[in-house]
């Protein structure tokens, strides 16, 4: 069943996938495929887990120096 949109509340969120990016240390952080709901009446983007996506970012980059990661092959290794 698909979620409805708490911005505008008429629309439903369909599932999706996403690239995106953070400034961390000097350098710009890439994450693949980060899920997030598209909302179909004001296509307003609703993330769910984005922060965490952020978090394993970082501490990639802090103990093996990895500027680009996988969403999807990071949750899976949890």
């Amino acid at each position: 069943m698909l979620a409805s949109c708490n911005y505008c509340h008429q629309g439903v969120l369909l599932p999706s996938l996403d690239m995106s990016s953070l400034y961390y240390q000097g350098k710009i952080l890439f994450i693949h495929n980060v899920p997030y709901g598209h909302c179909t009446h004001c296509r307003n983007r609703e993330y769910n887990s984005l922060q965490e996506s952020k978090k394993v970012a970082q501490q990639a980059y802090e103990q093996y120096g990895i500027t680009s990661i996988d969403f999807i092959q990071s949750a899976q290794t949890k």
